[in-house]
């Protein structure tokens, strides 16, 4: 009966874990888009393994290249700004 207890005390945890994960899946995939997409050999290919990847691994490369995944979260959003710059140019 303690076992049953316990399994449904730990449940809602659980859930908050995997739902954290799965926040920050969604917001690393704006720098995975801009790693396949403005990113050397290394990067893209760092970027179709964390596509593939289940969430353990996903969260392995993550810890393991947080730098990268910081770099090109910004890239995208600098990559928005140029193109807002460069059209007020044109104007």
């Amino acid at each position: 009966m303690r076992d049953l207890e316990w399994q449904f005390r730990e449940a809602p945890q659980a859930e908050a874990t995997t739902e954290r994960v799965r926040q920050q899946n969604e917001r690393n995939l704006s720098a995975v888009e801009a790693m396949s997409r403005y990113g050397g050999a290394f990067i893209m290919t760092l970027a179709k393994c964390y596509r593939v990847a289940n969430d353990t691994d996903r969260r392995r490369l993550f810890i393991a290249f947080q730098h990268e995944f910081a770099k090109y979260a910004g890239f995208h959003n600098l990559t928005l700004a140029r193109q807002k710059y460069t059209e007020n140019l044109r104007k």
